[in-house]
């Protein structure tokens, strides 16, 4: 939760309300944050170019929703419950892979992108 709010303070309140009061056009703002947000994601889930797309479209969607909300509360809760379903997938991938690991059936790595994730 904290997390999601210092990223919404970062992006959605101060990349976004600078840009805004500058008089920076919509079509220009909204992509140049959401290249912001996901470039700093490169090392988060999935690893690589595939979570920093990931993360540019989604740090694009929270720009949607901070305009239209006119207010970060609605990005932050929607970053909120995100991270909570990205937490429950890992846990879900770690829990199969300890299941597999106890039936005697090796885990193996699986190449995701520009990194290695072990599963």
């Amino acid at each position: 939760m904290v997390n999601a709010a210092v990223e919404e303070m970062m992006y959605r309140g101060a990349v976004v309300g600078g840009l805004v009061e500058s008089k920076v056009p919509t079509c220009i703002l909204l992509p140049l944050q959401a290249i912001a947000f996901g470039t700093i994601h490169i090392g988060g889930f999935p690893r690589g170019w595939v979570g920093v797309s990931l993360a540019t479209v989604y740090g694009f969607l929270l720009g949607v929703i901070r305009l239209r909300s006119r207010g970060l509360l609605a990005p932050w809760a929607g970053h909120v419950l995100t991270d909570l379903v990205i937490v429950a997938i890992v846990f879900s991938v770690a829990r199969w892979a300890r299941s597999l690991s106890d039936l005697g059936i090796e885990a193996r790595e699986w190449k995701i992108e520009d990194g290695y994730s072990e599963i």
